[in-house]
């Protein structure tokens, strides 16, 4: 997966960056949103699950259980494999772990803002903690 910022550079373009171990395989074709379980190792935050939320940052790196991965906090991508983003909308985690801007609106589900979409592919992030439980 390739990411650019401004056409320029490869790779998000960030600010505040912190590898985690792994607690299960991480992977995907697109920016996932990424959770901390209890041991402080890395997951797949989901929008669905209490104890997969909040995300602390999102990565485009695949990793295997136990293995190191890269989770960005805060900072710029534009991604040729992501896509269906709609710009100037909040960008969220989906219930999958992806990041979309169609909030949730289930009964149960966590809606975190992780970031504003620039376009249909990419845009600016800054996670922030606050999440509520929808009703």
């Amino acid at each position: 997966m390739a990411f650019v910022f401004s056409g320029t550079a490869t790779g998000i373009n960030t600010f505040g960056q912190a590898s985690y171990t792994a607690a299960e395989t991480i992977s995907g074709s697109t920016a996932r949103a990424v959770a901390l379980n209890q041991s402080g190792n890395a997951i797949m935050a989901m929008a669905a699950i209490s104890g997969r939320m909040p995300a602390v940052g999102l990565t485009v790196n695949n990793a295997l259980s136990g293995q190191a991965v890269s989770v960005v906090t805060h900072g710029a991508f534009q991604g040729s494999t992501i896509s269906g983003l709609v710009a100037p909308s909040q960008i969220c985690v989906e219930q999958s772990g992806a990041i979309t801007t169609t909030a949730p609106a289930t009964s149960g589900f966590f809606l975190q803002h992780l970031g504003v979409a620039a376009n249909g592919s990419g845009g600016w992030f800054a996670v922030d903690a606050d999440m509520h439980q929808l009703p």
